[in-house]
């Protein structure tokens, strides 16, 4: 049995929040209370106290702070030793259960298929994956953007696609960014989706899963042993932009991010690229 961290900001609640006619998303509001506890209900496979409600509420606001990120469909709950949470993410179901939790870190059982992974988020930012410690190296901060004057009020997420005007008018060259050491703590092809995209978060932002919803599944065909990765991005403001990627008819800060991905450490390995738009907005 394993157990906390520190919350990954509102950012988590603001991209994660949506409600799909397969599912639900993993992460709620907490303005959304009362409607992910009935959510929650539905997804039960058998009748449930009001006491034992609160208890799986409880536990899935703890998974949804630490690995709420991840893009998945939460299609049931379960009990076995404890609750049980079936998330699809990529096409790929993960059962996904809290072990433990103390003021030092949270415990996380995945199961996907014959993959089994424990998972130890510490407080510090430290993560442990089957007694293997995933070497974290913070090269850059991708969710801040650099330079200018920032708003004091604001609300970040990324996106697919271009929160305004199209992909060919941002031009203007924001420099770059790059991280030659992702670790995973072990083979890819042992490790489970959830568990995969909760490491890169850290690492990258929101990015890792709302942007590149597919990487897992690439990477994993490409260089299934591999035990790290690596990126290079260009990044890119609006032609229009005044100051720091801000867009006055839109009111919106937003870089424009070209990544490409290496399925090694080092920008080794096989590559696949994918565009991605970091927004801040006003207000």
């Amino acid at each position: 049995m394993k157990n906390n961290m520190k919350k990954i900001t509102a950012l988590l609640m603001a991209i994660c929040m949506a409600f799909v006619p397969s599912g639900i998303s993993l992460a709620q509001t907490d303005e959304n209370y009362s409607l992910s506890k009935i959510a929650l209900k539905e997804k039960v496979q058998e009748d449930v106290s009001a006491d034992e409600l609160n208890e799986i509420y409880k536990e899935y606001s703890i998974l949804a702070s630490h690995m709420g990120l991840i893009s998945g469909t939460l299609s049931s709950i379960s009990k076995k030793d404890g609750w049980v949470f079936h998330v699809t993410i990529e096409g790929i179901e993960n059962e996904i259960s809290l072990e433990a939790k103390t003021d030092k870190k949270v415990s996380i059982l995945c199961r996907q298929n014959d993959i089994e992974n424990y998972l130890d988020i510490y407080s510090n930012g430290k993560m442990i994956l089957d007694d293997n410690q995933v070497e974290i190296k913070y090269e850059n901060n991708e969710w801040d953007l650099n330079g200018g004057i920032m708003p004091l009020v604001s609300t970040s997420y990324w996106k697919k696609n271009p929160p305004y005007g199209k992909a060919a008018d941002y031009t203007v060259s924001a420099g770059s960014t790059k991280n030659a050491n992702v670790s995973l703590g072990k083979a890819i092809k042992s490790i489970a989706v959830s568990v995969f995209y909760t490491i890169l978060t850290p690492v990258i932002g929101g990015v890792s899963s709302i942007i590149y919803q597919s990487l897992y599944t690439i990477v994993k065909s490409q260089d299934p042993q591999t035990k790290g990765l690596s990126y290079k991005a260009k990044k890119y403001y609006h032609k229009k932009q005044r100051s720091a990627g801000y867009i006055p008819a839109a009111n919106l800060y937003v870089t424009k991010y070209n990544y490409t991905w290496y399925s090694r450490n080092n920008y080794k390995g096989k590559t696949s690229k994918q565009t991605a738009y970091y927004v801040k907005q006003m207000g």
